[in-house]
């Protein structure tokens, strides 16, 4: 059910492959038979492209909502603010940074506000992800790219853990895996 989930709302593409064919094949038996029947049919992968693409930009997966939130989380430390990330951490959240460091929420809120100007970092973009979800939880695993200038674009690679709550998916865990060269 999640692959058809996955497939109609969030990567439609052989939808619309699959309806463009059904079209030639409709105009092909048009063009030798002419029929009124079949010159109907041929509005029906039109439409039901439209009620597709209509659906998948309607809906938002959970998937989708996690990375939704995970750029409006980059983008608010990347600006110099935190209140993103104080309002999708978990209350019980815990994690590790620079594979040492433990935090809880404070600590992880202290980090984001006072790390950014320690390293000079000018822009952080979050790169290509991998999320599993799984009924209420979730696992990312991801790049950023942490812009300092003068050292310029540092990879920084993470897990993250993610739990669905009554108000959306809030950070459970946060690990840093490794920061460097890939």
């Amino acid at each position: 059910m999640d692959s058809l989930r996955s497939a109609f709302l969030e990567n439609p593409l052989w939808v619309y492959v699959a309806l463009a064919l059904a079209a030639l094949v409709l105009i092909a038996l048009w063009y030798e038979r002419r029929t009124r029947r079949l010159l109907l049919l041929l509005a029906a992968p039109p439409v039901l492209a439209a009620g597709v693409a209509l659906l998948a930009w309607a809906v938002q997966t959970d998937r989708e909502q996690i990375l939704r939130v995970s750029e409006e989380i980059v983008a608010d430390i990347s600006a110099g603010r935190s209140e993103a990330l104080k309002t999708y951490l978990h209350e019980d959240f815990t994690g590790v940074y620079r594979g040492r460091i433990e935090m809880d929420k404070g600590r992880a809120l202290a980090l984001a506000r006072s790390e950014p100007a320690r390293y000079a970092v000018r822009d952080i973009r979050l790169g290509p992800a991998e999320v599993e979800v799984s009924g209420g939880r979730a696992d990312a695993t991801g790049t950023l790219y942490v812009d300092t200038g003068g050292r310029g674009r540092i990879p920084v690679h993470y897990h993250v853990e993610w739990v669905k709550i009554a108000d959306g998916w809030r950070i459970r865990r946060a690990d840093n895996i490794r920061a460097g060269p890939e």
